[in-house]
C-alpha cells in the first residue's frame, strides 16, 4: 500500500496484466496515512487506491485476506501494515512463505542464492551479497563487455565475489545488429554510419581520456578527429574482430569532437 499509482490508468493496466495471467501479492491494511492525501483517489470517492484497483479487477472494494481469482491470473491480499515486516522476524518469515507458496502454486521454484541478477536486454547487472547463504562467486561466461572498465574491456568470463558487483554487455544479445554503441564516457550527439565509413561526435568533460566502444559492419580504417574549432585532435582506436567493435579514445578538453573512418 506503500506504492502510490500516479493516476487511474496505471491499475487499469496492472488489472489487465493479471487478467492475462499475472499475479499480484499486495500487502497493506489500509492504515497508511498517506492514503489521506489529496489525490485522484479521494477525489473519486474511494479511501485508497487498492480499493480502486480490485474494484476495476471486479471483486468489490473490500477483499478479505486471501487469493482471489482474476481472469486467468490472481491477486493475493495480506492485510499487514508492511514497515511492520522489517522490525519483525516473525512477520518477515511470513512475508517469505507467502511469495514462497505464491511462486509455487505458479509453478515457480524458490531458490535461495547469494546473488542479485538482472537482465535487461544486453545488459547483465549483478551483485553478490557478503554474508548470505553462501560465499560462493557468480561466474558469467560468454562474450561481455566489461562497463565498469574505462576501455569497457571485451572478456570471456567474469567472476563476481561476495560485497561485489558488475555491469556487463553481453553481445548474444544483439546478433544482427550492425550499429550500437556499446559503452563511453562522452556523450553522444550523432553517431551514424553510410555507405563510407563511420561518423561519431562526441562531447566530454575536460581533462579526462574519453573511451567509445562501438559495433560496426565492418572495420574501418584511417580513424581521424577533428575538434569544435577544426583542430585535429590525436586518437587511439583499436578493433575486435570477435564482436565487430571500435574503441576509440583521446584526451578531451571539454571540446565536441568529430570521429570518422572510412570502410577498407
Amino acid at each position: 500500500e506503500y506504492m502510490k499509482p500516479d493516476a487511474p490508468d496505471v491499475n487499469a493496466a496492472v488489472v489487465s496484466w493479471i487478467r492475462e495471467g499475472g499475479t499480484l501479492i499486495y500487502v497493506g491494511d489500509g492504515s497508511d496515512p498517506f492514503h489521506k492525501i489529496d489525490a485522484w483517489w479521494g477525489q473519486r470517492g474511494y479511501a485508497n487506491p487498492a480499493e480502486h484497483l480490485f474494484e476495476l479487477a471486479g471483486l468489490g472494494r473490500d477483499l478479505k485476506e486471501g487469493v482471489h481469482e482474476v481472469g486467468a491470473g490472481k491477486i493475493v491480499v495480506w492485510k499487514e501494515l508492511p514497515a511492520r515486516i522489517c522490525l519483525s522476524k516473525e512477520l518477515a518469515d511470513q512475508y517469505r512463505s507467502l511469495v514462497q507458496k505464491t511462486l509455487a502454486d505458479t509453478g515457480i521454484t524458490w531458490t535461495y542464492r547469494n546473488d542479485l541478477t538482472l537482465h535487461r536486454g544486453p545488459y547483465v547487472i549483478s551483485s553478490v551479497m557478503a554474508e548470505s547463504v553462501s560465499d560462493e562467486k557468480k561466474v558469467f561466461t560468454g562474450v561481455y563487455a566489461d562497463l565498469m572498465t574505462n576501455d569497457y574491456a571485451i572478456i570471456h568470463e567474469k567472476d563476481v565475489a561476495p560485497d561485489d558487483v558488475t555491469l556487463l554487455f553481453d553481445f548474444s544479445k544483439i546478433e544482427g545488429e550492425d550499429f550500437r554503441i556499446v559503452g563511453t564516457s562522452a556523450r553522444v550527439e550523432e553517431g551514424e554510419t553510410t555507405e563510407n565509413g563511420v561518423t561519431l561526435r562526441l562531447k566530454t568533460a575536460d581533462k579526462i581520456k574519453a573511451f567509445t566502444r562501438v559495433r560496426l559492419p565492418k572495420q574501418p580504417t584511417d580513424i581521424e578527429a577533428i575538434d569544435e574549432d577544426g583542430e585535429a585532435v590525436a586518437v587511439e582506436s583499436s578493433w575486435d574482430e570477435e564482436t565487430k567493435t571500435l574503441l576509440v579514445s583521446y584526451q578531451s578538453v571539454s571540446k565536441e569532437v568529430c570521429v570518422t573512418g572510412k570502410w577498407a
